[in-house]
């Protein structure tokens, strides 16, 4: 299920994007056990760390727009 662009809004509210690793990072560190990812658990408060995912995310794809514009120019 997606969500929409108020949705989205709504769950990233207060959220800055300053956290200082990525989201994999903060999994990794909430030292869970492989029967917790079996039966499932509540993450909170993990909003910063996927904003900050998705922007480093989106820095690059536009990274990478511009030096195929920059290479499809110069031939």
């Amino acid at each position: 299920m997606s969500l929409n662009f108020e949705e989205t809004a709504i769950a990233f509210i207060n959220c800055n994007g300053d956290a200082k690793r990525s989201f994999k990072e903060y999994l990794i560190d909430l030292y869970k056990s492989k029967e917790d990812y079996e039966k499932g658990f509540i993450i909170s408060n993990a909003n910063n760390y996927v904003l900050t995912d998705i922007e480093k995310l989106l820095s690059k794809a536009v990274l990478n727009i511009c030096a195929t514009d920059y290479l499809i120019k110069q031939g």
